[in-house]
């Protein structure tokens, strides 16, 4: 495997786990204004 093909996907997968933690955020945040 060549360095670069894993760190194109390491990134991608980086930019992926992102968006997902910001939207399990985003619906934390909303439960718990709904608890509230």
């Amino acid at each position: 495997m060549k360095k670069n093909v894993m760190k194109k996907k390491i990134g991608f997968k980086g930019k992926l786990n992102g968006e997902l933690n910001r939207w399990i955020e985003m619906r934390e945040r909303l439960t718990q204004c709904l608890k509230v």
